[in-house]
């Protein structure tokens, strides 16, 4: 059974949210992908260029699956 907090958060979900490590790299390209976003939603190119952009540094190649993995799981972003 799940409990409802204060929040409307159930208990198995907030759990969950505060058990993934967060760090800049994910702020970054969450930041990144709101700031590349159009109606369409961002496209690779742009989100790259806007993670550029704000740290002056190209994401390598796991850091974008990996923040986008953790914003999917805590119902931040959603993937089409």
């Amino acid at each position: 059974m799940l409990m409802q907090g204060p929040s409307n958060i159930s208990l198995s979900q907030h759990d969950m949210a505060d058990a993934l490590q967060r760090t800049w790299t994910d702020g970054r390209i969450l930041m990144a992908l709101y700031l590349a976003d159009h109606d369409a939603g961002a496209r690779l190119h742009e989100s790259i260029a806007a993670a550029d952009a704000i740290n002056h540094a190209i994401p390598i190649a796991c850091e974008i699956p990996h923040a986008l993995t953790k914003a999917i799981r805590c119902g931040l972003y959603g993937a089409v």
